[in-house]
């Protein structure tokens, strides 16, 4: 699974104590928004990566990626690696947009390919930081409440994406998908991912998004 250099330090120290996340994110009754320990370790890490993305378009310059860079642009599907600086420099920026929506209480809901591949990743990132440097991440939401819900990446995954198949545009036998007039792409209904059309909302939720919406 692409994934980044994890932090080698406390992500929740490089940008201070933060909103207060037990406020913005209350208990939830039913399960209907994000608990206050996950939405807090997700900004985290939203904000590491978007500062990982700087630091890497700064040594990347224009050139195309390599896999050997083996860093956050390599961490996206293989058809993204010759896009233009300016391209990659929006694709950062989006980590810093969803973050800013936790920040304000917000549950991130992808409103544009890029959103859904930078939240997606930071995901990712949240369920490799709590495996193998849990330290980390408990130091990241010491002094919020533990309950039900917390971390449920599954639920995270099911409740805010319009469909389960990005996973799918990084696989070498879907090579194409992320054109919509690929078969499989058609059949699935997921619409267009390429790289042109990253930053364009999208025209409509696909088919149940609505349902899978927290309210």
């Amino acid at each position: 699974m692409p994934s980044v250099t994890l932090p080698s330090s406390d992500v929740a120290e490089r940008h201070g104590p933060g909103p207060d996340f037990a406020a913005l994110f209350p208990p939830p009754r039913h399960g209907e928004h994000l608990t206050a320990r996950t939405a807090r370790l997700l900004h985290d890490v939203l904000r590491y990566l978007g500062e990982t993305g700087h630091a890497r378009l700064a040594r990347l310059g224009g050139r195309s990626v390599r896999e050997e860079d083996d860093d956050l642009f390599t961490a996206l599907p293989e058809f993204t690696w010759s896009q233009s600086v300016h391209w990659r420099r929006r694709f950062v920026a989006v980590f810093d947009e969803l973050a800013d929506q936790l920040a304000q209480g917000r549950t991130p809901m992808p409103g544009s390919a890029a959103e859904e591949f930078a939240l997606w990743l930071g995901i990712v990132q949240a369920e490799l930081l709590i495996t193998l440097q849990p330290e980390i991440a408990q130091r990241a939401v010491d002094g919020l409440a533990c309950v039900d819900g917390d971390f449920d990446w599954t639920r995270c995954h099911a409740r805010l994406f319009r469909h389960p198949y990005v996973p799918l545009l990084f696989l070498a036998e879907f090579d194409g998908i992320q054109d919509p007039l690929h078969e499989a792409n058609r059949r699935l209904r997921i619409g267009d991912y390429r790289p042109s059309s990253w930053f364009t909302e999208f025209a409509e939720a696909g088919p149940g998004y609505a349902g899978m919406r927290w309210v």
